[in-house]
Formats: C-alpha cells, sequence, structure tokens
C-alpha cells in the first residue's frame, strides 16, 4: 500500500474530529454562553468558521468554563496535528517517497 494513503486518511480523521468538537464548543457557547454565542455566531460566515476564529483567539480563557477550556484545548491539538500531517502529506507528495511501499 503506498505510503501516502494512511497519511492521507489520519488527515480526514483529525478534520472529522475537528468537527465534532467544534460542533460540541458550539453547543456549550449557546447553552452556557448564549450572549458570547450571539455575537461570535454573528461574525463568521458560517458557524462553525465562527467558532474556529473563537477558538483560535483564545476567548474561551475568559469564560471561567473548564469544560469548554478543555473542548477548544483539544480542538487546538487536534488542529496542530492536522497541520503537522498537511506538511508531511504535502512532503511525501512532492517527493514521491509514498508512491511505492518497500
Amino acid at each position: 500500500m503506498p505510503l501516502i494513503l494512511p497519511i492521507f486518511a489520519a488527515c480526514i480523521c483529525c478534520c472529522f474530529a475537528e468537527l465534532l468538537v467544534l460542533d460540541r464548543v458550539g453547543k456549550i457557547l449557546a447553552e452556557r454562553h448564549s450572549p458570547i454565542w450571539k455575537e461570535v455566531s454573528a461574525q463568521g460566515l458560517t458557524p462553525h468558521y465562527a467558532i474556529y476564529r473563537f477558538a483560535q483567539a483564545r476567548r474561551d480563557r475568559g469564560l471561567g468554563d473548564p469544560a469548554l477550556t478543555r473542548l477548544v484545548e483539544r480542538f487546538r491539538l487536534l488542529h496542530g496535528v492536522l497541520l503537522a500531517l498537511l506538511a508531511i502529506y504535502g512532503v511525501v507528495l512532492v517527493t514521491g517517497l509514498g508512491a511505492r511501499a518497500a
């Protein structure tokens, strides 16, 4: 099996996990912090993008909600893993290292 396929599969899994975490962050914002949710959801093109910007700006820290902060940190970790996987995917794709497994 070519090396590039498991890397691609891991990227897809990270994307799916990020969407699940962002969805949960949005639900917590809507349930526990509705004024912040109204402000955040009005700023983005889509709800997930608005929550993404909220998480990247680390606005969760000022809310004093440990569960929300834990989810945002999990999202940030997943996003870092995704970026690393995409960099590896790009290197493997450009260099041709993943064409055939040895």
